[in-house]
């Protein structure tokens, strides 16, 4: 999603990545592929990933030029992908707040 959101900026509305990074080096991509499109994103964007994810995608997120960005680094080691707000997962309820405060802020949320 971060790809597409900065390729093509004016046809995203919001971005919710899970676990991104630069891993397409292995089908030609540059190491800087998903970061050199991420610094045109200027929808609401935010990224989680589990614990030990975190440094994977840093200079992504930091590149990110959105005035409504926000991170979830969880305090427990986390799950890789959508699969962190699984319900099964006793640290789930974690990522849906942060998520939901992500909604809010962004406006994707009516505001209680």
């Amino acid at each position: 999603m971060i790809k597409v959101a900065g390729d093509l900026p004016e046809q995203v509305d919001g971005v919710i990545a899970f676990s991104p990074g630069e891993y397409f080096s292995h089908q030609g991509k540059s190491k800087t592929w998903i970061k050199s499109s991420a610094i045109n994103i200027k929808a609401p964007t935010f990224i989680t990933s589990s614990k030990n994810e975190a440094d994977s995608w840093k200079l992504i997120y930091q590149t990110i030029t959105s005035k409504t960005k926000s991170s979830f680094i969880p305090t427990t080691a986390g799950r890789h992908g959508s699969r962190a707000l699984w319900s099964k997962y006793e640290d789930s309820a974690n990522y849906w707040q942060a998520l939901s405060v992500f909604f809010k802020t962004a406006g994707f949320m009516h505001k209680n």
